[in-house]
């Protein structure tokens, strides 16, 4: 879902906020962001465009994005967040409403704080379907929709090409259905299986022959890493556990 090379410790009361890559063990203290009431999922990952890793906040409450980048070690404000996202292809996207009750994806361009909209597929909006979520499969920008008791994952397999846009798979199962608004993929593997992020459980869903299989309940948030020996370029790192017990008598104490 990103591009987790670095991972987010994600305290939305903004006590402290702290970026830390576990395959070096580094870790960096952010400083605090100028919305002090962010909130929903937060979006990290690596902008091309810019060459820098940005961290993105929404305050709902003010409508204003607040946005980190790593090289400046300071955040900036944009107004009109338009709610959770995710990133793909160096952008962070978003599934927002229109005056006229539609929906469309619009992605920010940081380096200009421009909002660009992309077309979603014909198929759904010409049948009036309901358009639910945005998610990253496969590497790709992908939404999805609902249909009476089912949903469909379409994915835009050629980033920014309208006629890209592919169903990938469809959702029957009731449980998962229920969950739709709090459904998020996770990662997908080369077998067809999507991991989901059920409400609060996790689901491996086989995409080929439509079957779930439920892995259990989270107790915290869950996010996906890809390892990376990205330098936050902090200096500070945290101390490997020392472990004090000992053998006494064949005994550990």
């Amino acid at each position: 879902m990103y591009d987790n090379s670095v991972e987010v410790e994600q305290p939305f009361s903004v006590c402290e906020l702290v970026l830390w890559n576990p395959a070096t063990a580094e870790y960096k203290t952010v400083p605090a962001p100028p919305n002090k009431q962010a909130g929903g999922v937060p979006i990290f990952g690596y902008d091309y465009k810019i060459d820098d890793y940005i961290f993105v906040l929404i305050s709902y409450e003010r409508l204003v994005m607040a946005v980190y980048t790593l090289r400046s070690n300071s955040w900036k404000s944009i107004e009109v967040g338009p709610g959770d996202g995710v990133f793909v292809n160096g952008t962070c996207h978003w599934l927002v409403g229109t005056r006229d009750n539609s929906k469309v994806i619009v992605s920010l361009d940081i380096s200009n704080e421009k909002f660009v909209e992309l077309q979603l597929p014909k198929e759904p909006l010409e049948n009036n379907h309901l358009l639910r979520n945005v998610w990253v499969l496969e590497g790709c920008l992908s939404v999805v929709n609902a249909i009476g008791v089912h949903s469909e994952i379409w994915v835009m397999q050629t980033y920014g090409v309208r006629e890209s846009w592919t169903k990938r798979c469809v959702i029957t199962h009731s449980r998962i259905i229920k969950e739709m608004y709090y459904l998020r993929s996770m990662w997908d593997f080369k077998n067809g299986e999507i991991l989901l992020m059920s409400g609060s459980n996790l689901v491996l869903f086989d995409a080929i022959s439509g079957e779930p299989r439920r892995l259990g309940k989270m107790l915290k948030g869950i996010e996906n890493y890809v390892e990376s020996l990205v330098s936050l370029n902090s200096g500070t790192y945290v101390k490997k556990r020392v472990n004090t017990k000992r053998k006494i008598n064949g005994r550990t104490i």
